[in-house]
């Protein structure tokens, strides 16, 4: 069953041509190389489509997945085209960049309950956090309760 990977740069933001969040943006997305219209999602189980284009938030931000690779046409709420980025992979692999949840544990045993819940942890995989406190000594990552990993 196919997955859909987090888009981070729509995660991270989008900004104008002054260095301000591109409020309202619209990012038009398409099969890499060509102007047909390619679905990115709400969800990485890629059940529903987002809309196309995707509408930016006041941060210049959207939480969308994609499943292949992309063409991106990024504009402006008055629709003036900013950037185009082409070529741009989202797939499913063993180093698949999971991001978000809920860090607890303490500064040297860190937890992490994944906003994708998993049942196995695979080699290579990455997972994207904001640590609570500054490590002191070694540290491990539990990641949704599947055991203490060396970081």
């Amino acid at each position: 069953m196919a997955r859909g990977v987090l888009v981070e740069m729509f995660a991270s933001g989008f900004m104008d041509s002054s260095g301000n969040p591109l409020a309202n943006g619209k990012v038009h997305s398409y099969t890499a190389g060509t102007t047909t219209r390619k679905d990115l999602y709400t969800a990485y189980t890629l059940a529903a489509a987002a809309a196309n284009p995707v509408i930016l938030d006041e941060y210049g931000r959207a939480t969308v997945f994609g499943n292949g690779v992309y063409k991106f046409i990024v504009k402006d709420q008055y629709d003036t085209t900013i950037t185009t980025l082409d070529g741009c992979i989202y797939q499913e692999s063993s180093q698949t960049i999971y991001s978000g949840g809920t860090v607890g544990g303490s500064a040297n045993a860190i937890t992490l309950s994944n906003t994708i819940s998993l049942s196995s942890l695979s080699s290579g995989s990455r997972f994207l956090f904001i640590a609570a406190a500054s490590n002191t000594t070694s540290t491990t990552l539990n990641v949704d309760g599947l055991g203490a990993k060396s970081m």
